[in-house]
């Protein structure tokens, strides 16, 4: 069971930084309930660019998207929403949706929204949660 979980999590070759990068990239586009958002395009671009181990992020896709389809739908719906109907912003969301590119992000659905907001605060969780456990792994 060990060495199929290592091998599912891409070993020790990558850094803590890569590893979490990875995995925030994954919930990140599993979280999305669409792939054809400018943001998720740019992380898939950006993942090119950066070496990350293909695994991991794979496996957290697909973990994000059974979490986020499934059980997390309901949270994203009204975290989006609270964002999206405080009356401060409302002047920032027409003026951004009236730009060319930036409606391609669907900012004005409650569901991308919101999925874009927990998957970012769960970034400071995967950074530190990844370090205390890759740092007190016994060595094979």
């Amino acid at each position: 069971m060990a060495a199929i979980w290592n091998w599912m999590l891409g070993g020790k070759r990558s850094s803590n930084q890569q590893f979490s990068l990875a995995l925030f990239a994954g919930l990140f586009l599993g979280f999305l309930p669409t792939f054809l958002t400018l943001q998720s395009i740019f992380i898939v671009l950006g993942l090119f660019f950066f070496r990350v181990p293909w695994r991991p992020l794979i496996t957290f896709v697909g973990l994000g998207w059974f979490l986020g389809a499934f059980l997390l739908d309901p949270l994203f719906h009204m975290v989006g929403e609270a964002i999206l109907t405080i009356s401060s912003l409302q002047g920032l969301f027409e003026v951004m949706n009236q730009m060319p590119i930036v409606p391609f992000t669907q900012f004005n659905n409650t569901v991308v929204m919101g999925a874009m907001l927990v998957a970012s605060a769960c970034y400071p969780a995967i950074v530190f949660i990844v370090a205390k456990i890759r740092n007190t792994e016994k060595p094979a």
